[in-house]
């Protein structure tokens, strides 16, 4: 992931739902430089490899956001 620019902005083991029913206490936040390397990060042979392992670990889904600002 870093090798694509990306960075883990957010990772918690322990997050307290509030609302609505996710799969489970994680929550990972990575942040890339625009949504064109992180789709290329995901769509990498090396992501790819690993992704199945990733898969079958958790249970989950993930979101691509084009409108978090940190700091303004």
């Amino acid at each position: 992931m870093t090798a694509a620019g990306g960075e883990i902005v957010a990772f918690d083991v322990a997050a307290e739902t509030i609302e609505g029913e996710p799969p489970g206490p994680q929550t990972v936040i990575l942040k890339f430089e625009s949504s064109e390397a992180a789709k290329a990060w995901y769509e990498s042979s090396d992501y790819q490899a690993a992704l199945p392992k990733r898969l079958a670990a958790t249970t989950g889904f993930a979101v691509l956001s084009q409108s978090m600002n940190f700091g303004g």
